[in-house]
């Protein structure tokens, strides 16, 4: 399992920690990429050559059906942008979202508009389109928990680095944080970490961060992770005897249980902040 090293920071809920968490991961040369034309696509140049027609017409005339995964890169694209807004009387931009999402799918379209939001050409169209999305599965109830499985990402807890490392797993934060800033009133707000717990479930997630940390290649993924849990633990009010439980620890046999590293290691985490949560 190769897993590229991220500066994985513990998640909660305010802005300053919601924008380290969405930056997991961010490559590289994006903004230098230039998509070519894909065949086929109409040479149309003026907005007046699309007047009359409705916004699926203007998207078919445009051959914009056959752009592929380079949809949202097209100058075509942004003029059928811009006509759909003109001729679509009611929440033009989600009814441009819906199309593309029928056409794509939910995590084809969320992937797309992720990636070429780093694009320069195509930053704005992706953002506006991308948020609209985000409002959408916002008022369809989605949580991040479900967000996280319409994304794949839920693979088994022994592939959660691998999850964590992929390109999806920033669209995942970019909306725990969107999440988060709408809800912030209704006490459902959530961090990267309680999502994962609730996922996956605290003794399955701690054994498998622990065994991570003791692989040379996920060692500084892991611990970071851990590190997370560990707050999470102290947020939630988790005492280390409720962790010690939780492992099934017994007297007789702790000091050769494997377990028991995650306990002494949440033991240390505890009594260095717990005076400051008092």
């Amino acid at each position: 399992m190769v897993v590229h090293n991220h500066e994985f920071l513990i998640g909660a809920t305010s802005t300053k920690d919601a924008n380290k968490e969405e930056r997991i991961l961010n490559p590289s040369g994006f903004s230098k990429l230039k998509p070519p034309r894909p065949p086929g696509l109409l040479k149309i140049t003026s907005k007046w050559q699309l007047k009359g027609k409705s916004a699926d017409e203007a998207f078919t005339l445009l051959n914009l059906h056959k752009a592929g995964d380079d949809l949202i890169t097209l100058p075509q694209f942004r003029m059928w942008v811009k006509h759909a807004e003109d001729v679509i009387q009611v929440q033009p931009t989600m009814a441009i979202v819906s199309k593309l999402t029928n056409i794509y799918g939910d995590e084809g379209l969320a992937k797309m508009l992720e990636a070429t939001r780093k694009i320069p050409s195509s930053n704005s169209v992706a953002t506006k389109l991308q948020t609209e999305h985000m409002w959408i599965w916002l008022q369809d109830r989605k949580s991040p928990t479900d967000i996280f499985k319409l994304l794949n990402l839920h693979n088994g807890v022994n592939n959660l680095l691998v999850s964590l490392a992929s390109p999806n797993a920033n669209i995942w934060l970019r909306y725990i944080k969107f999440f988060n800033k709408y809800m912030a009133t209704s006490g459902k707000q959530t961090t990267m970490m309680k999502s994962l717990l609730v996922i996956y479930g605290d003794e399955a997630l701690s054994k498998m961060l622990e065994a991570a940390t003791k692989v040379p290649h996920t060692n500084e993924f892991a611990t970071n992770l851990q590190a997370a849990m560990f707050k999470q633990w102290l947020v939630d009010g988790k005492k280390p005897a409720r962790i010690w439980k939780m492992l099934n620890m017994e007297k007789a046999t702790w000091t050769t249980n494997p377990d028991a590293q995650i306990w002494r290691g949440y033991l240390a985490y505890y009594k260095a902040h717990k005076p400051a949560q008092t």
